[in-house]
This record gives C-alpha cells, sequence and structure tokens, in this order.
C-alpha cells in the first residue's frame, strides 16, 4: 500500500470548517470524489483538540455503480489522554475497534466501493486536552467483471495475483450462480503473516450484504453467501486463493474444504465423510504418493472436478492403485466416504 500512497501526490484536499471546529459536522457529498483527501475535524491535518462532554459519530461512505466508483483510505490518529475518553471505530466489516489513551498513535482502514464505516469519538465531563484526527483519501476505482459460476465439471477458482492489472491498486471480480455460493480459503493459513489487503464480498460491489477481510477467515476458512453472488476485493494484494462451490455441492459433505498445491509434499489426514478440492494455481500437475489406508475397504476417489457428478473418477483407492500417481490436470477433488487415510500432494513438476 504505503509505495502508491507515498508516490502518489494529492491534487485536491479539503476541512471542513465551521464556526466551531468541533461541531459534528459530516462530510458534504460536493467534496468525495477521486483524489480528493477530507480532514476531520478540519483545519489541516494536526490534531485538534476535543472538549469535555464531547460525543460525535463521523460516518464515512464511499459511492460505487456498475462499472466504476471510490476506495477510501480512512487514517485516525489518536491524541486522547483521558483514561476514559476513547474512539470507537466501526470498521466496513462491522467489527469495533476501540481506542483509547493508550493504544497506537495511527490507525489506518481501508473501505471497498459501496460500503461505511464510522468513527465515534467520546470524551467524558473532566477536559483533558485530547485530540483526534481523521483523514480520509478517496480513489478511483473501476469495478471489475461480473462472471457467471461455472457449471457441471469445471472447477471456480480464484487467485488475487490474477485479478486485474498491475496498473491499479484496487481489483475487483463477482461471481454469480444460481444459488448461495460457499468460498473456501485454498492458501495454507501456517504462512499467514496477520495481516491482509483483500476482501471478500457477501454480494456484488452494488448490493452489499456483508463484508469480510480476508483476516475473519482464517479460523473457519470458509464462508456461505446469502444470495447468489460474492465479490472477492484486493488491494495489490498477491498472496490469497479460493476456491468457489454452489453450496449444493457441499451438503453431502460434514466437510468441503480446498487447498493450494505448493512444490513441496503436503499430507491430510481424511476421514469420515469429506471432501478437499485442490488446485495447482501456478502450472499444470498433480503427484498424489504416500498413502496409506486405516479402513478396509477403503471407499474413496479421485475425481477430476468439483464433487459432483458431472466429474468423472480418475482414480478409485478402494483398489490400491500404485504410487506415486501423476496426475497431468489442474485441479481435482479427492473424496473419503467414511474412510479413514492418510497421502500426500504436490506439484509434478517440483523444483529441487
Amino acid at each position: 500500500m504505503n509505495k502508491y500512497f507515498y508516490a502518489c501526490f494529492f491534487l485536491f484536499t479539503v476541512s471542513i470548517n465551521s464556526t466551531n471546529a468541533l461541531d459534528c459536522i459530516q462530510i458534504p457529498d460536493s467534496v468525495i470524489f477521486a483524489e480528493s483527501t477530507t480532514f476531520i475535524p478540519g483545519k489541516d491535518g494536526s490534531l485538534q483538540t476535543i472538549p469535555a462532554n464531547f460525543n460525535c459519530v463521523y460516518n464515512i461512505s464511499v459511492p460505487t455503480n456498475s462499472t466504476d466508483g471510490l476506495y477510501a483510505v480512512v487514517t485516525v490518529l489518536n491524541g486522547l489522554k483521558g483514561v476514559n475518553d476513547f474512539m470507537l471505530v466501526t470498521e466496513t466489516t462491522g467489527k469495533l475497534v476501540k481506542i483509547t489513551s493508550t493504544s497506537d498513535f495511527l490507525r489506518s482502514f481501508k473501505m471497498v466501493p459501496g460500503s461505511r464505516m464510522s468513527v465515534q469519538v467520546v470524551t467524558k465531563s473532566v477536559q483533558m486536552n485530547s485530540q483526534f484526527e481523521i483523514t480520509v483519501q478517496y480513489h478511483a476505482a473501476i469495478i471489475g467483471q461480473n462472471l457467471k459460476m461455472k457449471t457441471g465439471g469445471e472447477m471456480n477458482f480464484v487467485d488475487v495475483k490474477a485479478i486485474g492489472d498491475d496498473s491499479s491498486f484496487f481489483n475487483s471480480v463477482t461471481y454469480t450462480g444460481t444459488e448461495p455460493i460457499l468460498v473456501t480459503l485454498a492458501t495454507d493459513q501456517n504462512s499467514f503473516d496477520g495481516y491482509t489487503n483483500c476482501y471478500v464480498i457477501d454480494g456484488t460491489i452494488q448490493n452489499q450484504v456483508q463484508v469480510y477481510q480476508v483476516d475473519d477467515l482464517l479460523h473457519k476458512s470458509r464462508l456461505t453467501t446469502t444470495y447468489n453472488s460474492v465479490t472477492i476485493v484486493s488491494f495489490d494484494e498477491l498472496y490469497f486463493q479460493f476456491v468457489l462451490n454452489p453450496a449444493s455441492e457441499a451438503a453431502p459433505f460434514t466437510s468441503l474444504t480446498s487447498s493450494a498445491i505448493k512444490q513441496t509434499d503436503d499430507y491430510y489426514y481424511l476421514l469420515g465423510n469429506r471432501a478437499v478440492e485442490f488446485v495447482n494455481f501456478n502450472s499444470v500437475g498433480i503427484l498424489m504418493d504416500n498413502v496409506r489406508m486405516d479402513t478396509e475397504p477403503c471407499n474413496a476417489t479421485v475425481v477430476s472436478g468439483p464433487p459432483n457428478n458431472s466429474s468423472k473418477v480418475l482414480l478409485d483407492l478402494s483398489t490400491y492403485p500404485l504410487m506415486p500417481q501423476n496426475f497431468n490436470v489442474k485441479y481435482f477433488t479427492i473424496i473419503s466416504n467414511e474412510c479413514r487415510f492418510e497421502f500426500s500432494v504436490r506439484a509434478s513438476n517440483r523444483i529441487e
């Protein structure tokens, strides 16, 4: 993010002026446009002193339509001094962030097109000379494609590196099907660094049911949309991969997950009625090896696409086939039907 904003020259700045700089004045629509910078509560972006008994909710929104709109970066500076004074940020995801005198001096938040957030600033009855400042930077956003979900034996997957191009800091893609969509995170969570610039929207940019930061999905690794669309947004993010399924494909299983194929062996242990979708996001070719059955007979299969009737059986593990098995495919699903077994997978073109 920094490489973009530090290099960018903002052509327009606006302060919210009034007879009392700390009147609870909202951002006027007239200053919400691309490459404008707005300071709250006004002045020049420096910290402003808050009077006692102050309570204001500053609402921030970014407009959009089906083809273009704005995204925003909101920076909150914390100069609180009173132990009972606070700021309460409601992020676009609905997450609440409470800022007190002991919190970090600077917090930054991103807003996807069409979203809203708010910052409530509260001081108590004793004047402690607390201070704060909010900067809102608006930028143009070109809304990405709205694609139809593939059907039959084709797998739907998204690599954020492939969304948009290098010329844009903001990129998005929407998938729409005929039923709610299951979104699973295929990226290995063990290598996650604790901060992302990637968001998943339940819905479209124009019709948002809920916005999630990928951080919110790490513990459960999946979500099912309320309606029939899902949107993935990237702010210069290069890391995450997802697999999308019609929700009905997950219904027969106690668990349907996904995983990105690596250059090195990844080991898995399946039991019960489960399915795992594997995608080689970087090339073609998946090698399966090190199969160990703990159930005999073991009713498990490798199928050519998502776990539905249109996918073909590539390998029947109940026949105890010789290993390793090399599949010249970009993806497949391994299905366990009340079977317990271990196996490993990796990219066929492993770099030694």
